[in-house]
């Protein structure tokens, strides 16, 4: 899944489309950047709206994200002791150590992975 598609392009509820699209969110990426409670104040966008965006962001994938890992917690902190390029809160990308990851700090992750041997 890209991010730049359409949601009109799945199966979500015709209704809920409609809502976000008053909303001005048309694309997976506008949804993963909107917050739900902001969200909440739109004329139609209930409960059920909320459950339907939250079961619909559950299937997007780090892999889906362009590779980074979004940090929302401590468990989202990268096991390996490696370099990794950070994205921080004002959307510098920068490289740093995995240890040196501040959960408060950055948003997001991508693992430097060492490159593999030549076959021949």
């Amino acid at each position: 899944m890209k991010k730049e598609t359409l949601l009109s392009e799945y199966n979500l509820s015709v209704h809920l489309l409609n809502t976000l699209q008053s909303a001005g969110i048309t694309t997976v990426a506008d949804l993963s950047k909107a917050k739900l409670r902001e969200l909440s104040k739109y004329r139609g966008f209930g409960k059920q709206s909320i459950f339907q965006v939250e079961k619909f962001l559950e299937t997007i994938s780090p892999k889906d994200n362009n590779g980074w890992t979004k940090i929302e917690s401590e468990k989202d902190l990268p096991n390996e002791c490696v370099f990794c390029w950070v994205v921080d809160k004002q959307g510098e990308i920068r490289q740093v150590h995995s240890m040196d990851i501040e959960l408060f700090y950055y948003t997001h992750y991508q693992l430097i992975k060492p490159p593999l041997k030549p076959i021949y």
